[in-house]
């Protein structure tokens, strides 16, 4: 995360890490 390698990998995670961050929340604040 510190340093990218690759801008597609680290897009990707990112995606994957915001769309498991926001589940998280949702499903806490219910």
């Amino acid at each position: 995360a510190k340093t990218p390698v690759t801008p597609k990998s680290t897009a990707s995670g990112s995606k994957t890490l915001f769309v498991g961050n926001l589940s998280f929340s949702i499903e806490r604040e219910d």
